[in-house]
């Protein structure tokens, strides 16, 4: 039957040794091999069950019951009246409540009433909202969309009573034919009318009618029309129809139409680069969608679409199998993404990507999503594309293209078809504003020796290394010069450019590599950096706050996890050592505050809208770590206003690196800067006076560098002061001008004042949020305005 088609487990099946209370009143035993007692088997039903059959007209069951009852009751009741009525006529099943001298009579009567006052309550509901109906427009409308309603109901089981039926199929059908084309409706009310209200009965009905007529005058109408076409179109088998095609339950912003047809346009290949919580996964689904209608419209053909989405992390696949039952409306449960969803139309499956690459031979998908694609750039994972055959692909990231990542996708021809970065995000109103702090803070006593020792260790490393003739030769193959390498950023970039064209890299190289991890990674797990962290996060959890602390590894992770557990409630733990690390993330959306601790797998994809704080105390090695932890806490979600706290690490004097140390230091500020720009706000660094001493150092460092050559950068790449100034318009550059003669000429420009007179700049048509590096101009211009005034005459001349 058809209501094995949706609700799993037949519920309906009889079980004579069973001893239960009835389905419908849930007040007398269910009588042997029924789910229904005695009386209600006969048509009684809940608050009906005071009355007795064939001893009320209409008119004594009105004077009695109705007539003082409130509009809604009353409809209600005697909605459920005439609904047993026509169980009664199609199916003998169940007897009807009013009797009288005929049972026909007296229900004309009580549909009479039943209309009159659906529609005077309909009616009064469109006034009050400026809306107008005509009365008989209504009567028939209601009319045809109750009768393919109740058809609907009777065609899931004949003793399936709408009352007592499995709600979740219908309210997937209102919801679905709502985001039909010709309605194009957010369904969101939907689940909320379900709470209160049977879907389909008469109230639920004047509730949907009342609610959708605010959206516009014609909605009633076309909804009904949508439905009557539907009806048509697949007659008895309306229901399973509907509710089996998958449909995207959101009505989609702009920018997610916009970045689906772009991709679309394209063939249906390319990669979305959207700013986290943006909503990348809708759009994979509107793709999912579009592929079932394909398989639909094939019909006779019975062959599903299939469909792969892949990731380098589990957590983010069960997110994904979650995403595709909730807002594809699929009729499954939410279990391990290994088990794939599925439909008439598509088969989904998921997978992670490293076991992806260890199948044996091709795997041939209609569409194939990756997710996190940046990660399929490097060199272990870029043979996924040997291992899948497909015929549409959709790459989503939340990550800027950087660096060698960048060059790769385009050998691999993959091209970004879509941007919409945070700016926009939060210009649209999209994502919320939000407070960002830096907080420069310096390695403990304790730590300087190890520190001190691996200072010295690649202070002599880096020069001998300079002198190997295997140098000359790794130089060559990378078609670079040694005159290239003047610091220890140059080298790390010809490290991360020999790894992604798979050139060996010399052991010299290796093992110096190795000592900067060593030490950097110090710097980032310092205990000072790991205590502030904690102190803010205690204060903020006894606010009422949910914060997300992000660590550098495991053994950090469990450290502040252990610290934070001792005084307060409420610590959950994330990380590849935790053996149900899913359960744990859907605890911590449940709660209502507390303090989520995690490492890298925290970095992407997990969606925790109300999480309003952010402590990242892990080093981001890439501008994509710190914008997807930031995007983690930047999810719209009332009226919050999230705060995103950024911990550096940084060396103390006795063992500062003047060939490492300034310039990775500076550049993690430098794209702070550069990042607050764009979105329009300023960010904050917290300095010590010892820390202000280190950095003013490596400014005064950076600037002889600069003097005698440019330098390289991770997140900008080579630093030239004349490419810098070049996008700005003249027009700018003189305004800028003007606002620096403003200021004393000995005045120190402080970061803060150097983004308020940028920020005044906005507007320009030249797009002043969008200029990359121009904190570098404040740098190599000592912070002070004439010398800054200099530059920028140089640049208009």
């Amino acid at each position: 039957m058809m209501s094995r088609l949706f609700l799993g487990n037949n519920i309906f099946s009889k079980n004579p040794e069973s001893s239960m209370k009835c389905a419908k009143c849930h007040i007398r035993d269910a009588a042997p091999g029924s789910l229904y007692c005695k009386k209600c088997q006969k048509g009684y039903f809940g608050y009906l069950d005071q009355f007795h059959h064939d001893q009320y007209s209409f008119k004594d069951f009105y004077n009695k019951e109705l007539k003082n009852s409130h509009p809604i009751r009353a409809l209600a009741l005697i909605d459920d009246i005439l609904m047993i009525y026509q169980y009664y006529k199609r199916y003998g099943i169940f007897e009807p409540v009013l009797g009288g001298i005929s049972y026909r009579e007296e229900h004309l009567k009580a549909e009479e009433y039943f209309f009159n006052l659906f529609y005077q309550i309909l009616d009064e509901r469109l006034r009050a909202a400026g809306k107008k109906a005509e009365i008989e427009d209504l009567k028939r409308q209601f009319s045809e969309f109750r009768d393919i309603i109740w058809e609907i109901a009777s065609k899931m089981e004949k003793t399936n009573y709408i009352g007592v039926a499995n709600i979740k199929p219908f309210t997937l059908f209102f919801k679905k034919i709502l985001r039909s084309r010709e309605l194009d409706l957010a369904p969101d009310f939907i689940d909320e009318l379900g709470h209160f209200f049977v879907p389909g009965s008469a109230v639920f009905i004047l509730e949907l009618f009342s609610e959708i007529a605010s959206f516009s005058d014609n909605a009633i109408q076309r909804l009904v029309r949508v439905t009557k076409g539907l009806k048509r179109l697949y007659g008895d088998n309306l229901l399973y129809k509907v509710v089996n095609f998958p449909v995207v339950l959101l009505k989609p912003w702009r920018h997610q139409n916009e970045a689906f047809n772009h991709w679309c346009k394209n063939g249906h290949r390319g990669v979305l680069e959207m700013a986290t919580a943006t909503g990348k996964t809708l759009v994979g689904l509107m793709a999912i969608q579009k592929l079932a209608a394909e398989k639909e419209k094939e019909n006779g053909k019975g062959v599903k679409g299939k469909v792969l989405i892949t990731s380098h992390s589990r957590a983010i696949l069960n997110q994904w199998k979650y995403e595709v039952i909730d807002k594809l409306g699929f009729l499954a449960e939410h279990t391990d993404y290994k088990i794939p969803v599925s439909c008439d139309y598509v088969k989904i499956e998921f997978e992670t990507i490293q076991s992806l690459i260890r199948r044996n031979g091709i795997t041939r998908v209609d569409l194939l999503i990756a997710d996190e694609v940046h990660h399929i750039a490097a060199p272990v994972f870029r043979d996924v594309f040997m291992k899948v055959g497909f015929r549409w692909f959709m790459g989503l990231s939340a990550s800027p293209d950087e660096g060698e990542r960048a060059r790769i996708f385009s050998r691999l021809r993959i091209p970004v078809v879509f941007r919409y970065g945070l700016k926009d995000a939060i210009s649209d109103g999209v994502l919320p504003e939000f407070d960002w702090y830096v907080h420069p803070i310096s390695i403990s006593g304790e730590e300087l020796a190890e520190f001190d020792e691996l200072s010295e260790m690649i202070r002599k490393g880096f020069f001998k290394l300079l002198e190997d003739e295997e140098t000359d030769k790794f130089l060559m193959k990378l078609g670079e010069e040694k005159e290239s390498i003047t610091n220890l950023n140059d080298f790390v970039r010809l490290i991360e450019k020999a790894r992604y064209n798979k050139i060996e890299i010399p052991e010299q190289w290796k093992k110096l590599a190795l000592l900067i991890t060593q030490r950097r990674w110090l710097i980032h797990r310092s205990v000072p950096k790991i205590e502030e962290a904690i102190e803010i996060a205690r204060e903020y959890y006894l606010q009422g706050k949910k914060v997300i602390v992000f660590a550098m590894d495991i053994e950090s992770c469990n450290h502040i996890a252990k610290r934070l557990s001792e005084e307060l409630d409420d610590i959950f733990i994330v990380h590849s050592g935790i053996p149900n690390p899913f359960e744990v993330l859907s605890s911590f959306k449940r709660s209502r505050n507390g303090i989520l601790v995690g490492a890298k797998m925290l970095d992407e994809g997990i969606d925790i809208p109300d999480a309003e704080i952010g402590l990242n105390v892990a080093a981001s090695k890439t501008k994509i770590q710190l914008v997807q932890r930031l995007g983690r806490i930047l999810r719209k979600y009332g009226e919050k206003r999230p705060i995103f706290h950024h911990f550096v690490g940084v060396p103390t004097e006795r063992n500062f690196l003047d060939f490492e140390d300034p310039f990775w230091m500076l550049d993690e500020i430098s794209w702070v800067m550069d990042t607050a720009l764009n979105l329009g706000f300023n960010a904050s660094v917290i300095e010590q006076e010892k820390i202000k001493d280190i950095i003013k150092r490596s400014e005064v460092k950076v600037r002889q560098s600069y003097s005698i050559k440019p330098f390289t950068l991770p997140s900008y790449g080579v630093i030239k002061l004349d490419k810098i100034l070049s996008q700005f318009s003249e027009e700018t550059l003189q305004k800028l001008i003007e606002l620096l003669k403003e200021l004393p000429e000995d005045e120190q420009i402080t970061n803060e004042q150097w983004l308020s007179m940028l920020s005044r700049c906005r507007g320009d048509r030249d797009g002043i949020s969008n200029i990359k590096g121009h904190w570098w101009i404040l740098i190599l211009g000592d912070r002070n305005p004439v010398k800054i005034r200099k530059l920028l005459y140089k640049a208009i001349r």
